[in-house]
């Protein structure tokens, strides 16, 4: 197993549309981010790591990060999930090369929230929603 590096973040690549108050935090402490929309496949992912020179990705579910996007690029040093499962990644290829995995599902269960009580407002008859602790 590898050693993870543990020095500073400069750089990020942010995909798959995560809320934009990740990149002003992110510029806040330093960090340039480039963000992509949606989801790059794996020759795409490895393209804009390289091209950006990114050390953390910061994605949701759909972006794969296979032990090929690990391996062809050696500056990546972390990857942070910003959903609910982590997997989309290959851990096992990120141990062996010492980058880190990180989840944050907080945000999608925001989303899954949201969802679930804007279908309660839709239903044909609101008098009938579950409220907690009715049976």
């Amino acid at each position: 197993m590898a050693l993870a590096h543990m020095g500073s973040i400069v750089r990020a690549l942010v995909v798959e549309d995560p809320d934009l108050w990740l990149d002003r935090w992110l510029n806040e402490v330093g960090v340039e981010v480039h963000r992509v929309s949606g989801a790059p496949d794996e020759a795409e992912l490895i393209k804009l790591l390289a091209l950006h020179n990114s050390q953390v990705v910061f994605k949701r579910s759909r972006t794969e990060v296979t032990r090929q996007v690990i391996e062809q690029t050696p500056g990546l040093l972390r990857v942070q999930l910003c959903c609910i499962g982590d997997d989309s990644v290959d851990k096992q290829a990120c141990g062996d090369d010492g980058v880190l995995v990180f989840n944050d599902p907080v945000p999608s269960i925001r989303v899954v929230v949201k969802k679930h009580v804007s279908s309660c407002f839709k239903r044909k008859n609101p008098a009938r929603l579950p409220w907690p602790g009715s049976q």
